[in-house]
């Protein structure tokens, strides 16, 4: 008889599981029903979808979080109605009770949003977006109301505005998730400004005490290209080797890289061609370059890059060769008439450093 109550008691709780999961499905699917609607502007049957979502037993599958994103959408369609004191009142709801979530991030600067461009009162969108960040700093919507900010002093013209805003915010949110962000845009405007050695100090504080931030290759690509502008190109390739080496294996992905790794090896041969005329680093530099990335868009300029550093080195046989697989691995390229000037040339007894052409940056 025991046997028998516990065998039914499990088919009962196996029932009831098999109902919820099924319920579950329903909800989810009933969502994408509900997304599909509202992102093809069909916002009348969205809003029934979203509200019969979110009331009754059709709630009982969902998830809070999930009915806080229900919650958001139909704030949302009030705004894409024109209907912005409803709009703001349906944002304003989901970050009461001190919520601090990506909802919550978002719906606040859905209302800085509103204030600023459709109802014109900028000052106090400004102002929603800067509590986004004071608030929430650690998610996306923070990050977007520091550029819609920085953005609004740049249409006024007025950049020094945005270096005064971060000078105020920085001590507010340093230690923050956001913190490195200030500092990369303070370092972008200073340099913007004229002023090179505060530039230089903000990307080394992003590198220095953010090591592990998204930000560090743009500050470290920022720091070269301040350099290379300053004529220290010591300090440039330098730079630019630390953005070349930052090369990691995962077993799960396979290799990735910088954004900007294939421009640091192209830029150290550019600086070591033209800037210090040491050719055969250069030209070691391009092939390293033609190795790594044999499919880059900048592959023909490499090799032309290769023939100008054995031009300057006096290398005659060497830039035919060069221009010979030029023109038959790349034979598209803007190069090859230029080679067919230079090898003729050549062969008119034309000195090669005479021939030496711009290299291709």
């Amino acid at each position: 008889m025991r046997r028998l109550l516990l065998m039914s008691a499990l088919a009962l709780l196996v029932a009831s599981g098999c109902g919820r999961d099924e319920a579950r499905y329903r909800w989810e699917r009933a969502l994408l029903a509900a997304d599909r609607l509202a992102d093809h502007e069909d916002y009348r049957a969205a809003r029934e979808a979203y509200v019969h979502l979110s009331t009754g037993d059709m709630a009982e599958p969902a998830r809070e979080a999930e009915l806080r994103y229900v919650q958001y959408r139909l704030a949302w369609l009030s705004e894409r109605e024109g209907d912005y004191r409803a709009a703001v009142l349906g944002y304003q709801e989901l970050w009461g009770n001190e919520q601090r979530d990506e909802i919550a991030a978002k719906a606040m600067y859905r209302v800085g949003y509103i204030f600023y461009e459709p109802l014109g009162r900028r000052e106090d969108g400004l102002e929603v977006w800067e509590r986004v960040m004071t608030a929430m700093p650690d998610t996306i919507a923070a990050g977007k109301a520091l550029r819609e900010i920085l953005s609004h002093y740049d249409r006024e013209g007025v950049p020094r505005e945005a270096l005064k805003f971060i000078e105020r915010l920085y001590p507010r949110l340093h230690d923050t998730p956001i913190d490195d962000n200030l500092m990369y845009r303070y370092g972008q405007r200073l340099r913007a400004l004229g002023s090179e050695d505060g530039a230089e100090k903000a990307f080394r504080r992003v590198i220095d005490d953010h090591p592990t931030s998204g930000l560090v290759d743009d500050a470290q690509w920022e720091l070269a290209d301040l350099y290379r502008a300053q004529q220290r190109f010591d300090d440039a390739l330098l730079i630019l080797r630390f953005i070349t080496e930052n090369r990691e294996e995962s077993w799960i992905v396979g290799s990735y890289d910088s954004e900007y790794v294939d421009d640091a090896r192209f830029q150290r041969g550019i600086i070591l061609l033209d800037a210090l005329n040491s050719h055969e680093e250069a030209e070691r530099e391009f092939w390293r370059f033609l190795d790594e990335f044999p499919e880059s868009i900048l592959r023909d300029d490499a090799r032309w890059n290769i023939i100008q550093s054995r031009l300057a080195r006096e290398d005659g046989d060497g830039a035919r060769d060069g221009c010979a697989e030029l023109t038959e691995v790349e034979p598209e390229s803007r190069w090859v008439d230029d080679c067919e000037t230079i090898v003729a040339a050549l062969n008119q007894g034309a000195s090669p450093r005479s021939l030496r052409r711009e290299a291709a940056d």
